[in-house]
């Protein structure tokens, strides 16, 4: 497997969102992407899928550009991602929406497609609502309903948005279980999420966007101590007098950026 990523750009009339993007993700890992809000993960994400075409630069996946396809022949390449807010079907079933990814890629015999996809929604401890409308699951289940459909794809590569925001704690526990599975066979992951506890503890790799440029790239240990990071998130700190100093400390920055979303949950739930 193989995704490379050459010198991307991405305008909107005037506005430069990404400006000149390199990474390259050529064997199976959990790679997570963070960064502050409007720094462009999701437009570097629209772009490798297909919604998106480039203003510059080339996406490669397995040896082949993709840049510029539609999503449907990007997944057919192996490629599969989950969005933030979940779009299953709502008027199929939860074994219907499986189907739709399993017949897209013509992957598995009408005879095996059942079995796969009952293991694949047992795993997910959604087995029981097989026969339910997908607009009948709560917001975690729709989470995890998209994970099947991916199993169903079964792609090289997968970008997950957010996975784990809005999530009841026993789904998490559903959701890295369905990271680490997929890692051990062999696939690839890029997670966005601003869960900064999690990303650090799942990841193998960060990428770090900030104002559409690729700021860091490394082991997590690596970035938490990148002062370009830290004063991405929350600039540099002033000293008694006012000027400039050191960057705060990166826990610091992460601390408010999990408050944040805390309080966001939090705002959801009433």
């Amino acid at each position: 497997m193989n995704l490379t990523v050459t010198a991307l750009q991405m305008r909107f009339g005037g506005n430069v969102v990404l400006a000149g993007i390199d990474f390259d993700i050529s064997e199976p890992q959990v790679c997570g992407l963070i960064g502050p809000n409007g720094a462009g993960k999701t437009t570097l994400t629209n772009i490798i899928d297909g919604v998106y075409r480039p203003t510059g630069g080339s996406v490669n996946l397995n040896g082949e550009r993709v840049d510029g396809l539609p999503p449907y022949q990007i997944a057919a390449r192996g490629f599969g991602r989950t969005f933030q807010i979940p779009r299953p079907f709502e008027r199929m079933t939860v074994l219907e929406n499986l189907e739709v990814p399993a017949r897209a890629v013509r992957r598995l015999q009408p005879g095996a497609f059942e079995a796969r996809a009952r293991d694949a929604l047992e795993f997910l401890t959604i087995g029981h609502l097989v026969h339910e409308h997908a607009r009948a699951l709560s917001g975690g289940q729709k989470k995890l309903l998209e994970l099947g459909r991916l199993m169903m794809l079964d792609p090289d590569f997968i970008v997950l948005d957010e996975p784990f925001a809005g999530v009841h704690p026993k789904l998490r526990e559903v959701v890295y279980g369905f990271i680490h599975r997929l890692r051990r066979e062999g696939k690839a992951f890029m997670i966005i999420s601003h869960d900064m506890g999690t990303i650090f503890t799942v990841s193998e790799r960060l990428l770090v966007l900030a104002d559409g440029k690729l700021i860091a790239d490394g082991p997590p240990d690596q970035v938490k101590r990148d002062p370009r990071v830290i004063a991405a998130y929350l600039g540099p700190a002033e000293d008694e007098e006012g000027t400039e100093a050191v960057p705060r400390p990166i826990d610091e920055a992460f601390d408010a950026v999990a408050e944040h979303r805390r309080e966001e949950d939090d705002a959801g739930d009433h």
